[in-house]
């Protein structure tokens, strides 16, 4: 699991690579098939209303970055 520093965390919130708060959840750097791999599986840890949240959120930036292979098999993403 990939460490972030809270500079790092903050500027990838400013990116919308991370979500809030303040420094950021769920941080995804561009292309990184770890970190959309981590941020999936940390995302069951969540309280369940923010689950949909972070699913969109992940997904997004796999399908952005062209990662969708980290992401978990039950997380079906259509080709755009």
């Amino acid at each position: 699991m990939a460490e972030f520093t809270t500079e790092q965390r903050r500027e990838l919130l400013e990116q919308g690579r991370a979500l809030p708060p303040d420094p950021g959840r769920f941080p995804i750097r561009p292309g990184s098939r770890e970190d959309i791999h981590d941020a999936a599986e940390d995302s069951h840890r969540i309280p369940e209303g923010e689950q949909d949240e972070v699913r969109a959120h992940v997904t997004r930036w796999a399908v952005h970055d062209g990662t969708t292979d980290a992401l978990p098999e039950d997380w079906k993403v259509e080709a755009v």
